[in-house]
């Protein structure tokens, strides 16, 4: 049975910043029904477009999401496949029975054209299922499939920010894998926007982790080790209110851990102002180094970063390569190719799996490297990792970097430099006379002041956060930054 839902959409500027997310969300959301009369094996929706640049889709059956599809206009989606097999499925659908009842098709409709959009689905409901035109003969689904490689104790090299050509990203997962390889990189979460591409090729070089990305007009954010979509008792339209995002957040408080991407980087910066700082796991703190905004972007998610270890919350610092382009590509006016794992952010785990993963990034045992791994640690305490507790307030901190060039250590105390140091390896010498609480990580730049990558912090001590939300934050940042 085929049947076709046609949208005819009046033009829309979904790029009008003096209008509220509720606003906008009755302009770019749109829903339909499918009515299943009986059991089938597969159903397969057809999408044609024009005028669109970007739509996400989501399909719910009378339980669950089943279903995802995300449209970029240089990569215009084509199908999507749900079936009652693994095989029957494209890679950010779930595999289960195709039941009778009332199906749900919610739209995100998004364009920057000044004409008339129009939109049109095409479904067809099989009793006999057919192979996705995407489906791999040696496929894992890294959603059902907890990957667990055994391994030592040690540092793991990841990213925690990619794309592929399910959503804007210019790599297929294949070329994921092997550019994430040749970048030596233990691991990756795959981070599409709004879907989670969950089928990748089944080897054993690179562990790939399941997450997404929440694309919401008011910011973006990752959920990070996931184990079933952020819309699962969620819908596309809560990402326009932030009552809605914070639905999203603590509804997905058991699955994964929640990171507030690229807080600073226009016009993706993260904006809504009511997120409970005490539900973010961690912060992007350098995004694409490649990206030319990104330069001052990461001073000031760095800045903020210092506001927040201040107020009390040991939130963790981590990078994303977010990469979108072809390892031969680069952005507009750059030399340097935008790669998966630049940065590249290490994670001191049991091994490598999501449970071990997840419990260092909460406990802070995270270093920031664009120029290989950064050895932090005090002498004679090397048991203790950056992000623990020190008791001890008379130490000698040191800090040395995998590649023998020299750089420029700025060793930040309670948010302030207190130490600069050019050289391949730096110390400082710790004497708190107090028992109050403090924390000292080191920012790495490079001769000419480009940012190389950061440590988390050590602590001494602890104190009651008094900040609550992400605009109480900004609130603090922007008073110190203009007191400077």
């Amino acid at each position: 049975m085929t049947e076709k839902i046609i949208f005819d959409i009046k033009a829309i500027d979904g790029q009008d910043k003096s209008v509220s997310l509720e606003s906008l969300k009755e302009k770019a959301i749109y829903t339909a029904k499918i009515e299943v009369d009986q059991h089938y094996e597969q159903i397969v929706i057809s999408f044609e477009t024009d005028n669109i640049s970007w739509f996400a889709c989501n399909v719910y059956d009378q339980n669950q999401l089943r279903g995802q599809a995300l449209h970029f206009i240089d990569q215009p989606v084509k199908s999507l496949f749900i079936g009652k097999k693994e095989e029957f499925n494209s890679a950010t659908s779930i595999s289960g029975e195709i039941s009778p009842g009332i199906w749900l098709i919610e739209l995100e409709v998004l364009t920057k054209a000044k004409a008339d959009i129009h939109l049109s689905l095409e479904y067809e409901l099989r009793k006999q299922g057919k192979i996705a035109d995407d489906y791999l003969k040696n496929q894992i689904d890294i959603l059902t499939n907890v990957t667990k490689k055994e391994g030592t104790e040690k540092w793991y090299k990841g990213d925690f920010h990619t794309h592929t050509t399910y959503s804007d990203g210019s790599m297929t997962r294949t070329r994921n894998l092997e550019s994430a390889q040749k970048q030596a990189l233990d691991f990756f979460v795959a981070t599409d926007h709004t879907v989670v591409t969950h089928y990748w090729p089944k080897q054993e070089k690179v562990v790939v982790f399941p997450g997404t990305e929440l694309t919401s007009p008011g910011g973006h954010a990752n959920f990070l080790f996931i184990e079933r979509s952020i819309f699962n008792g969620c819908k596309l339209e809560d990402m326009y209110s932030e009552a809605g995002i914070n639905k999203i957040i603590e509804a997905n408080q058991d699955n994964g851990l929640f990171s507030i991407n690229h807080p600073f980087l226009s016009p993706w910066a993260w904006t809504l102002k009511e997120t409970k700082l005490n539900l973010v796991t961690a912060l992007e703190i350098c995004n694409d180094p490649t990206y030319a905004d990104n330069h001052e972007a990461t001073e000031r998610a760095l800045s903020l970063w210092s506001i927040l270890l201040n107020d009390g919350y040991r939130i963790t610092g981590i990078g994303g390569s977010d990469s979108h382009l072809l390892p031969e590509e680069t952005y507009s006016n750059q030399t340097v190719p935008s790669l998966i794992g630049d940065p590249g952010t290490y994670v001191y785990a049991n091994q490598l799996s999501a449970t071990e993963l997840k419990s260092g990034i909460e406990a802070g045992h995270v270093v920031i490297s664009r120029s290989g791994f950064i050895d932090y640690k005090i002498r004679g305490e090397e048991h203790l990792l950056p992000g623990d507790q020190v008791v001890v307030t008379q130490c000698t901190l040191e800090i040395k970097l995998e590649e023998s060039n020299k750089v420029n250590f700025q060793w930040i105390v309670d948010g302030k430099v207190e130490k600069v140091d050019q050289a391949d390896e730096s110390h400082f010498q710790v004497n708190f006379t107090d028992e109050g609480y403090h924390w000292i990580r080191v920012d790495l730049y490079d001769l000419e002041g480009t940012f190389i990558g950061t440590t988390n912090p050590f602590y001494w001590g602890e104190t009651e956060p008094q900040l609550e939300t992400w605009g109480d934050a900004l609130n603090e940042w922007k008073k110190e930054s203009n007191s400077i």
